[in-house]
């Protein structure tokens, strides 16, 4: 039977250790015995934290990409749409697009340097 992941343990230099423990009894000679067995898994659970950490990253990104990331990113493809399709428009409005679509570009590279600096993958 176990008794459960990862339980804190202590060593004898003091340091703290994960075990993973079971229980087993048996009985020889109508004695019943019991044995714990004690298994250090303090890799397997820094891995596993790493990979917790990791997804817990992974769906921030994803968050930032399909929600924040996704409104200036339609709004350059409409401004586009309109210099590509209204080429019969005066320079100084021509302008304007241009510039509300740097300004959408300067924001998409926010966004991105925002996402880089909070995803901590290792």
């Amino acid at each position: 039977m176990k008794m459960g992941n990862f339980l804190p343990a202590i060593i004898k230099d003091g340091s703290e250790i994960f075990v993973q423990s079971s229980i087993n009894t048996f009985s020889v000679s109508g004695t019943k015995n019991i044995v714990v067995i004690f298994q250090d898994v303090t890799k397997a659970k820094e891995h596993q934290d790493t990979i917790v950490r990791q997804n817990e990253s992974l769906q921030s990104i994803a968050w930032h990409q399909s929600h924040i990331l996704r409104a200036p990113v339609s709004r350059v493809l409409g401004l586009c749409d309109l210099l590509n399709n209204h080429l019969d428009e005066d320079y100084e409005t021509n302008i304007v697009y241009i510039n509300y679509i740097l300004k959408s570009i300067q924001e998409i590279d926010e966004i991105i340097r925002k996402i880089d600096s909070d995803a901590n993958l290792s």
